[in-house]
């Protein structure tokens, strides 16, 4: 597990934004077509409303502004969800954290306006090739940016990771795990408003890119970052590096394994609810 730094820089603030490639959905901005929006997928009208769609424009490694990072990607297009989860954070004005949206991206593997795909859209193309390769291989383990891109890019790093699951539907392969980000040395402990469960996979035709990340909530759980114990968390920032990772990986990993305790069937939505949405996608 790696323990990530404190960043200078962020680019998730308290505003319901959903940075992808370097622009932004939010609830309420990105714009809904006057005829009627076409779906590629179903879902519970109890656990999600309002599909908004935005289309993402192709950012090519050499347009990007941070080519280190991995924003390059061909044109694509994001499907947002609403889903009613309390976010108590949000009361108390701008700061950082990294609080969990809910939205499907379906990414071309290919693009005929340029000549070489791989040279266009490296990044891309190697969480591409990342992802074929755990389909292939089912690891029981994986690591951020080592082997999964996890895309659309994230400026945060996995704090605690677990359910992990392979999928294989008609029209969807890939990967699904409950993840909660951080930039922080000593991250927050699992709460409502970061818990996330992430699927990262391809279509089965390997036409797409299949990127898709949903709020998820369980009543066993603090309800947000402000209402998390703490006590663990602060001892560490009492110890000097690098003894300080040792502790921080022993409280992530209780984590962890308590997020491995809970059924599938008490998160909300519950895990299975997410799958069979995840089995219908179809881009036709």
């Amino acid at each position: 597990m790696n323990v990530m730094r404190s960043a200078t820089y962020v680019f998730i603030s308290t505003t319901l934004l959903l940075c992808i490639s370097g622009q932004c959905l939010a609830q309420g901005v990105s714009s809904t077509p006057k005829k009627k929006l076409s779906i590629p997928f179903k879902f519970s009208a109890k656990e999600f409303s309002e599909v908004k769609v935005e289309n993402i424009a192709a950012v090519k490694a050499a347009e990007s502004d941070e080519p280190q990072m991995p924003f390059d990607a061909p044109a694509y297009s994001c499907y947002s969800l609403r889903r009613k989860a309390p976010m108590p954070a949000f009361k108390k004005g701008a700061r950082y954290f990294f609080p969990a949206y809910n939205f499907i991206c379906l990414v071309p593997t290919s693009d005929p306006s340029v000549e070489n795909f791989a040279k266009a859209y490296p990044s891309f193309s190697r969480a591409v090739d990342k992802i074929k390769n755990l389909i292939k291989t089912k690891p029981a383990n994986f690591k951020q940016f080592e082997d999964l891109f996890d895309f659309p890019y994230n400026n945060a790093g996995w704090s605690v990771t677990a359910k992990r699951q392979y999928l294989d539907f008609p029209k969807v392969i890939g990967l699904l795990f409950l993840v909660q980000y951080s930039q922080d040395m000593t991250p927050t402990p699992l709460n409502n408003e970061e818990l996330t469960a992430d699927f990262q996979g391809l279509t089965t035709d390997q036409r797409y890119y299949v990127a898709a990340r949903f709020s998820i909530t369980n009543p066993r759980l603090p309800k947000g970052i402000d209402f998390v114990d703490n006590t663990a968390q602060y001892k560490c920032l009492e110890i000097k590096s690098p003894a300080i990772n040792d502790c921080v990986r022993t409280y992530l990993k209780v984590e962890a394994d308590k997020l491995e305790k809970f059924s599938d069937q008490e998160f909300q939505p519950s895990i299975g609810t997410i799958r069979t949405l995840l089995s219908s996608i179809d881009p036709q």
